[in-house]
């Protein structure tokens, strides 16, 4: 799963969000309490324009007890 990890997080640095998305979601499937995954997500998402994405990741970020980013 790390290698996942680290070929999203590349996407991630490279503005890759469409592909840094696709890695996130891969992660969460099995992995849904992986809050790096919903943080770099959530950056993609917003950097996208998915606001309401965005804040559905953050959101789940929060029921987790982290402070939301966007």
């Amino acid at each position: 799963m790390e290698v996942y990890a680290k070929r999203t997080r590349v996407y991630a640095a490279m503005n890759n969000h469409k592909k840094a998305i696709e890695g996130a979601n891969q992660i969460l499937r099995n992995d849904p309490e992986n809050v790096e995954t919903y943080v770099i997500r959530a950056g993609s998402r917003h950097q996208l324009g998915d606001l309401e994405g965005a804040k559905q990741d953050n959101d789940k970020m929060s029921e987790m007890g982290y402070k939301q980013i966007y």
